[in-house]
């Protein structure tokens, strides 16, 4: 997901249950807003279980800048993988680039 799509509907807790499995998630953004650290906990009868991962946050502006940066001569954003338009509705960050 992109960072304007991470800030519009970020949620620093959240969880779920699916099939009798329980999903805990903590989320924290630092650095300027460029860096998300999150923490899984997952409950699966008396089993718990724990990830947490680290990865950096991209505008599609910095995405597009970036991919123009390492040599690509088209790169087009959009806002699904149906090709939507990349705008307050978008869903994902889709960058699609062509490198001749």
């Amino acid at each position: 997901m992109g960072k304007k799509i991470i800030a519009r509907i970020f949620r620093e807790r959240d969880w779920f249950e699916q099939d009798g499995i329980l999903f805990l998630e903590d989320r924290k953004v630092s650095k300027d807003w460029s860096w998300m650290d999150s923490s899984w906990i997952i409950i699966e009868g008396a089993k718990n279980y724990e990830y947490n991962l680290s990865h950096w946050i991209y505008s599609a502006a910095e995405l597009k800048e970036m991919l123009y940066e390492s040599g690509f001569n088209s790169v087009e954003i959009y806002g699904s993988f149906d090709g939507s338009p990349y705008d307050h509705n978008a869903q994902r960050l889709v960058a699609v680039g062509n490198k001749n």
